[in-house]
């Protein structure tokens, strides 16, 4: 094998195995501190979501979504998780960022800012957002 061909491959594989490495290390967005793409009542979300499913996904997907809704309940496990309520068929189920469960109460009215990740409607209308914070 001529020297020159060697040397490519071996500048090929060193270029892929730097590429995969960049990749493989890219920061995570940082959503307490990131820019709300969207701010909207739990129900109005909802809504989009019926009304046209395919392009409510598009626009939410890996957007950092601010949702206004009633707190339903809350789950400590190994993350903490609040279920908000719209009043009506649909909930939020958000992963929260602080694991304390201490200054939240069942029934308030709450500020969620998150990472949208997904739209279920299997058994009732549900928005699920992750790395979530309170925001009032």
């Amino acid at each position: 094998m001529n020297w020159k061909v060697f040397l490519g491959l071996v500048l090929i594989v060193l270029i892929g195995l730097f590429v995969v490495y960049k990749i493989y290390n890219k920061p995570h967005k940082d959503i307490a501190s990131a820019q709300v793409d969207f701010e909207m009542h739990l129900s109005a979300l909802i809504d989009e979501f019926e009304q046209n499913p395919d392009e409510s996904n598009t626009k939410y997907t890996d957007k950092v979504l601010m949702i206004e809704a009633t707190m339903s309940d809350i789950q400590d496990g190994e993350h903490v998780h609040l279920f908000l309520s719209d009043g009506g068929m649909g909930i939020a189920n958000c992963e929260m960022l602080d694991k304390s469960t201490d200054f939240f109460q069942k029934d308030e009215n709450v500020k969620i800012k998150g990472l949208f990740v997904g739209y279920d409607d299997l058994i009732e209308p549900t928005v699920t957002l992750k790395k979530c914070s309170v925001l009032n």
